[in-house]
């Protein structure tokens, strides 16, 4: 079997009323879309683009193996049984690279707290506020609608 163009991992679920999920991981993954997920109804052909995507901020996995298996316990009461599952990896390099790499090279950002950024003062036509203030309506107001210079 030739492997897929793009895919590093696939995982496919098979439901007793003959439907399939296939879970992927591509070459460039985002963090938050790093696991991708494709359900195919009995007798239909896989959809090219798909339908939801699970990330790593979910919390929901460290790996393919370990989301199929939590995803197999959800299922349990549900009407559709887990007949079988199937866990290939078509790359395994790029795989447990892809695992391994820091979120932010993934595409999650680093968030600086507001107590930590030195006081910049601003322009006079802008609005800044230090951390903890608020503004009154009249100061909405004039953002809204600024008043013209006479």
């Amino acid at each position: 079997m030739p492997t897929p163009k793009g895919v590093v991992a696939r995982a496919v679920v098979a439901f007793d009323n003959l439907s399939k999920l296939y879970i992927e991981v591509y070459e460039e993954p985002d963090f938050y879309n790093f696991f991708a997920c494709t359900p195919v109804k009995p007798g239909g052909r896989k959809p090219k683009a798909p339908s939801h995507t699970w990330g790593f901020a979910q919390g929901r996995a460290k790996d393919l193996q370990e989301l199929v298996e939590k995803y197999v316990k959800t299922r349990r009461d549900c009407s559709q049984k887990v007949v079988k599952t199937s866990v290939r990896i078509y790359k395994w390099e790029l795989y447990e690279k892809l695992l391994h790499t820091q979120p932010d090279v993934l595409g999650l950002t680093k968030l600086i707290p507001m107590s930590n950024l030195p006081y910049v003062p601003r322009p006079r036509g802008d609005v800044y506020l230090p951390p903890g203030e608020y503004l009154t309506l009249q100061q909405r107001m004039d953002i809204i609608n600024p008043r013209r210079p006479r």
